[in-house]
């Protein structure tokens, strides 16, 4: 292997190049899961003293294999998607429809992910996923992805990829660090910003409800207002909840900057991190990982190294 670069971020991407001088990866001479809906698995790791020791990584499903040559140098290059991408693939065929009160938003989202080939669980999914019971529709010739993205901005949950399951989780407020970086873990580069939510105060009108919340910090900050309007939602602690999931939303939108490390092959989207960097103030500041980039390469400039893209906890 030449290169790999993983990426975590919503939808999750593999890239990898493979050397092919030796004709292995030729079309006639490839594995048979080496095209196009074979599945890879990643594991990354280090060589230690003890051996070679891995993690078990994210999977991931090729979409395209391309062959090429320059220069005198072949490789085989082949791009890959995880479970949302798969989603982000299946076009519905025909138009479902779930009646208001007939399933939950989990189990409606559950029933979108089977068709593509997957299954839903939860992992500290919020209470709201399956109280609310909305009218819900995937029209026809509609990717899974797009009606997936409607249901989740209902619901204070984020959905990612493990595997076949696709994992509903709510982000935890103030929830502890579980790694840090800064001290043990050094730092190789970052950029941290220091952003502010779009939006600090929520008006949500429902069937003959309406309530408000508003982030004070947020609107100091200069956070505009959002709306919404559901006739889904016909009770008042539904529409309380949703006007919270808003500015919930908008706050865990923001960019907070990256780290460049040395891998933490252990770590995975929406993890609490401690960064330490006296030179910018930083002392155990907590950040949320919102998304990850590992980058494996040989040859002339080797690399073997992670970038996390964080966010607000």
């Amino acid at each position: 292997m030449l290169e790999a670069v993983v990426e975590q971020r919503e939808q999750g991407r593999l890239r990898l190049t493979l050397r092919n001088e030796d004709g292995r990866y030729a079309a006639s001479a490839a594995p048979v899961a080496l095209e196009p809906g074979g599945e890879l698995r990643i594991e990354p790791g280090y060589r230690t003293a003890e051996g070679i020791e891995t993690s078990e990584g994210p999977r991931f499903w090729i979409a395209a294999v391309r062959r090429r040559r320059s220069g005198g140098v072949a490789t085989v290059e082949v791009d890959a998607v995880d479970g949302l991408g798969l989603i982000e693939a299946w076009v519905a065929p025909e138009q479902l429809v779930w009646e208001a009160g007939e399933r939950s938003a989990a189990q409606i989202l559950a029933a979108i992910a089977q068709r593509a080939g997957l299954g839903v669980a939860g992992r500290g999914a919020s209470a709201e996923s399956a109280a609310l019971r909305p009218a819900f529709t995937v029209r026809a010739g509609e990717r899974g992805a797009t009606a997936v993205r409607r249901l989740l901005r209902a619901l204070p949950d984020r959905l990612r990829s493990s595997g076949r399951q696709l994992l509903l989780s709510e982000p935890a407020r103030g929830a502890a660090a579980g790694y840090a970086y800064g001290r043990e873990h050094a730092i190789l580069a970052h950029a941290i910003e220091a952003g502010r939510p779009a939006a600090g105060w929520a008006r949500v009108f429902g069937s003959g409800v309406f309530a408000e919340a508003t982030d004070e910090a947020a609107l100091a900050g200069g956070a505009g207002p959002v709306i919404a309007v559901d006739e889904n939602l016909g009770a008042q602690d539904r529409v309380e909840a949703r006007a919270g999931t808003l500015l919930r939303q908008s706050r865990l939108a923001v960019d907070r900057g990256e780290l460049l490390v040395r891998p933490n092959v252990a770590q995975e989207p929406d993890d609490i991190v401690a960064v330490t960097d006296a030179a910018t103030g930083l002392d155990a500041v907590p950040f949320r990982v919102a998304g990850l980039r590992l980058r494996f390469a040989r040859g002339k400039r080797p690399r073997y190294e992670q970038t996390l893209i964080l966010g607000e906890v």
